[in-house]
């Protein structure tokens, strides 16, 4: 039954989108430790190129689910808007419960853009786009390879249910000053994504709900872009 649960496919995926990212930003970090303009090109050819490489690897389910949630529109717009609500909900209030958690000095480098700037602002944008990606390659490695699979696999699946949301979460390390435990609010959200994948079992419901809580740079961006001129 072990190698059932955790075959290679299972491996390969947080190798990949957990040690692997954490990696990468790590190294990154190191690499250029004051340019933000280059720090956030890097990361993001890292989701980009996951991105792609999900869509092609992966594209039976996303059309195959996509075809489902066509079908049964009204209904996952529904569960998306109750999924966004429970989920800014659960997220605030987790934050500032957990708020004491975050680290107020760290050592880690911060990345701040100049949003007085055009170059600035477009490099916002870019952030902003590269994180729609990011929700869809998360809920991919997340709900999906790490979770959804196991649905008929009993007491298996709540284990993974868990373990994936606290990946999920963990993987978030550096949005929290470089602290593991204060990453819980985005557990709790990785759960809640990972029962509206298991409610609806229709993938897009939560990488649709992911963007939307994923928007808000790209929002912001374009709002900077466009009172940019008056600055």
């Amino acid at each position: 039954m072990f190698h059932k649960i955790f075959d290679p496919l299972f491996f390969k995926n947080y190798f990949i989108n957990f040690v692997g990212l954490l990696i990468f930003l790590t190294v990154i970090r190191w690499l250029v430790p004051t340019n933000p303009f280059l720090f956030t090109f890097l990361a993001g050819a890292w989701f980009i190129v996951i991105f792609f490489f999900d869509l092609h690897h992966f594209k039976a389910l996303l059309s195959t689910d996509w075809q489902s949630f066509k079908a049964a529109k009204g209904k996952m717009i529904v569960s998306i808007i109750c999924l966004m609500l429970i989920l800014e909900v659960a997220v605030i209030w987790s934050s500032q419960a957990f708020r004491f958690l975050v680290p107020t000095a760290t050592s880690l480098n911060t990345y701040p853009l100049p949003t007085n700037t055009l170059a600035g602002v477009l490099t916002s944008i870019f952030s902003g786009v590269v994180n729609l990606m990011v929700a869809l390659v998360e809920e991919i490695a997340y709900r999906y390879v790490g979770m959804f699979r196991y649905r008929k696999a009993g007491i298996w699946l709540i284990i993974m249910l868990l373990l994936s949301s606290i990946l999920f979460g963990f993987s978030h390390f550096y949005n929290f000053n470089g602290s593991f435990i204060a990453t819980v609010p985005y557990m709790l959200a990785g759960l809640i994504l990972g029962l509206a994948y298991l409610l609806t079992r229709n993938i897009w419901v939560p990488i649709i709900g992911h963007m939307l809580f994923n928007s808000i740079g790209l929002i912001s961006g374009l709002i900077l872009l466009v009172l940019l001129p008056f600055m």
